[in-house]
């Protein structure tokens, strides 16, 4: 599947993933601005749900088409989460899902 130019693999793969609960305050959260959606994470829900589909900062990375000092950056807060790499991570959690 082509998203945004990205090819995202298949993820049925990873099928020992615990599929536990994650708690409202921790998925990607549409929220609507001015006629658009968007999706808005902050830096500890992006690494709670980098954690709960136990990937690496690598794995994730290379899925987002970013770097690791990218997710670094993210999950330090020293770099806003553009919409993106928000919308790319939601779509990931809910194949996962």
């Amino acid at each position: 599947m082509m998203l945004f130019g990205l090819s995202i693999i298949n993820l049925t793969w990873r099928s020992k993933i615990k599929r536990s609960c994650i708690h409202d305050n921790a998925t990607p959260q549409p929220s609507k601005g001015k006629g658009e959606i968007t999706m808005q994470l902050t830096k500890e829900q992006f690494k709670k749900v980098r954690t709960e589909l136990q990937y690496t900062q690598n794995e994730l990375a290379k899925l987002l088409g970013v770097t690791i000092r990218a997710i670094n950056y993210y999950e330090s807060g020293q770099r806003p989460i553009s919409k993106t790499v928000s919308i790319l991570l939601h779509r990931i959690y809910q194949d996962e899902k």
